[in-house]
């Protein structure tokens, strides 16, 4: 058989294969921007609370930064909850949900946030 022939039907049946995988690394690729995008905004809205800022500032605040998200805020004596979902439509995934969750609180004059 010709060589040039076999490399060609071996190239035709790895065609769907490379496309499927350029699909899959672009799908993760966006999950881990949202996520990061997501985790920016909180933080961004956790300081704005933690500095005396109102919720309604925060949701607006994040919601600028973030299409789509469901913020919920809990404040408690000494620390800030603030956690944030959103929704991601991939190409070969299922809708992916994305939660993440933040608490800060002022601890000597500093902003503390850490994840939960």
């Amino acid at each position: 058989m010709n060589q040039k022939g076999q490399v060609l039907v071996v190239f035709i049946l790895l065609i769907p294969l490379i496309i499927l995988f350029m699909f899959y690394i672009y799908d993760i690729g966006n999950l881990y921007y949202q996520k990061s995008k997501l985790k920016s905004a909180l933080k961004d809205g956790l300081t704005y609370s933690l500095n005396d800022g109102d919720d309604k500032g925060v949701i607006n605040l994040i919601k600028e930064n973030v299409l789509n998200v469901k913020v919920n805020i809990e404040k408690q004596e000494s620390q800030t909850k603030v956690e944030g979902i959103i929704q991601v439509d991939t190409k070969l995934l299922k809708k992916q949900t994305i939660k993440i969750t933040l608490i800060g609180k002022i601890e000597e004059d500093k902003i503390k946030i850490w994840e939960e």
